[in-house]
């Protein structure tokens, strides 16, 4: 080509190979049909006449088999030489010149042009027919993934059927075929961040599985580091933990010898010194909660009652059902999350209150419950829980456990919920026949009684009760001493009351 001569028949036949001191080197031979290229020559050795068919078929490049006066140059041997290639890389060439042959000169003349050969990739993994096709190295499958890719791409680059889009070089061709071999990215291909990526890893394989190893090793190192310090921190974070609930454990029982000594702000000072979650649950600190809860609530310091209950109720859980209904703590702590506006607690502490100790087994516990359950609206569920509890108040005895007058006022508040509002006023009714020194008990069975009448329409009659019971709230506050105790009475009997009554205040009473 430097001379400027198209050799025009480049075909495996006219390629020898030969070893020159250790070196293989090609040659071409058969130059019968060479062709100067226009002015490499003088006279008529560059000319071919129009129509003149000239080459192998196989190996032909479009515009040598089109014979249309297209002038044939260099970029035709660049076709043949991809053409042999695509042979050497697929054992079998991109045409079949007997099927070409047979098929006549213009069908042949238009496969050439127009039809492409399948990959060599894909052509390797297809055995040729009998006697067509070259022995190929290692297995089918193996040899055509090796090919796969750059391979494709060189090759069919070569053979383009337009010859501008060729290598304009045989040179061109060979560096990159050089470059394939030296897993550089070929201009044959498609450029993509992928591509270059994956030519570089393969160019320096070592040195990326150096630096993979290195990258590695600094991630795990640093995991490592990273695992142990927080495990580190979580040890002191535990240890710190366990030094306070030591000191709070510490604390509730020195805070129980100041309450057996009379000094309950002492013992709520001495326990404010650590967060009340961290004390752990056990029967000495129920009882010490259960005294500072009912002192913190003498005293309308509501946050803190509630606290102090909410932790009196975890520490009381493995406690003796029994004596737990039967006790006060559910009628002190039941009003004291309300008086601290805390909705969401007395729910959840009603939700436990059905499901551990309902039914009950006597009317002292019946009582209880429906106190406890029901001083807030009740939906059906809750009510139809209850009803076994005020079947049971209804059928107390005397002699046996439970007070006759707060039964009336129990089934009255379960009546009111209910909507039996006559029901609810004759239980009320019962209830205030007793008399009731303290006046708290009378009080909450008012503010039923109000409550009913005003559903019943009956807004004068509600009134009058409800004015009633705010002149008994207001006569008790102002008899409360400089220690802030009740002269008389219980104070969660009058937070029930004051409940009560904001309800009633709600309804516009």
């Amino acid at each position: 080509h430097q001379k400027g001569v198209v050799h025009r028949d480049i075909k495996p036949s006219n390629i020898l190979v030969e070893n020159i001191d250790g070196t293989f080197v090609p040659k071409v031979i058969d130059f019968g049909i060479a062709k100067a290229m226009q002015g490499a020559s003088r006279g008529r050795a560059g000319i071919t006449q129009v129509g003149q068919f000239i080459g192998t078929p196989a190996y032909m490049s479009p515009e040598q088999i089109d014979m249309g006066g297209i002038d044939i140059d260099t970029r035709a041997d660049i076709c043949s030489l991809g053409a042999l290639l695509y042979e050497l890389l697929a054992g079998r060439p991109p045409f079949d010149t007997e099927t070409l042959l047979k098929r006549g000169m213009t069908e042949m003349r238009r496969a050439l042009m127009e039809d492409h050969p399948p990959l060599p990739s894909d052509a390797a993994r297809t055995p040729a027919d009998e006697g067509k096709g070259n022995a190929l190295p290692g297995s089918r499958e193996k040899w055509a993934n090796a090919l796969r890719g750059d391979l494709d791409w060189i090759v069919f680059k070569a053979m383009e059927k337009e010859r501008n889009r060729r290598y304009q070089t045989a040179n061109s061709l060979a560096m990159d075929v050089r470059r394939f071999l030296q897993n550089e990215p070929v201009i044959a291909r498609k450029p993509s961040r992928g591509y270059f990526m994956r030519k570089f890893f393969q160019r320096n394989r070592a040195s990326c599985v150096l630096g993979a190893l290195m990258l590695v090793s600094l991630v795990a190192g640093f995991g490592t580091t990273t695992a142990l310090y927080f495990r580190e921190k979580e040890a002191l974070s535990e240890q710190a933990r366990l030094k306070q609930q030591a000191q709070a454990r510490a604390n509730v029982s020195r805070a129980a010898i100041l309450l057996s000594e009379g000094n309950t702000a002492g013992a709520d000072s001495l326990l404010r010194q650590d967060p009340l979650e961290s004390i752990e649950a056990s029967p000495e600190a129920a009882e010490v909660f259960r005294s500072l809860g009912r002192w913190n609530a003498v005293f309308d310091r509501w946050d803190q009652a509630a606290a102090c209950f909410r932790l009196m109720t975890e520490a009381s859980r493995l406690d003796d059902p029994v004596r737990i209904v039967e006790g006060i703590d559910l009628l002190m702590t039941a009003p004291s999350y309300l008086e601290a506006g805390d909705k969401k607690s007395y729910i959840d502490l009603r939700d436990e209150v059905l499901d551990r100790y309902v039914p009950a087994q006597n009317a002292l516990q019946a009582e209880h419950l429906l106190k406890a359950c029901l001083l807030l609206p009740a939906d059906e569920n809750i009510i139809k829980q209850l009803e076994s509890s005020a079947k049971v108040c209804r059928e107390f005895k005397p002699g046996t456990k439970g007070i006759p007058e707060w039964n009336a006022l129990s089934l009255s508040l379960f009546h009111f919920r209910k909507k039996e509002y006559d029901e609810s006023i004759r239980q009320a009714e019962r209830c205030i026949a007793i008399k009731d020194p303290a006046g708290s008990r009378e009080s909450a069975a008012r503010c039923i009684i109000s409550m009913c009448r005003f559903k019943q329409g009956n807004a004068a009659n509600a009134r009058s009760n409800l004015e009633k019971v705010k002149s008994e709230m207001k006569r008790v506050e102002s008899q409360i001493d400089e220690s802030g105790f009740p002269p008389i009475g219980t104070w969660f009997s009058w937070a029930i009351v004051r409940i009560l009554a904001r309800e009633a205040d709600s309804m516009g009473i």
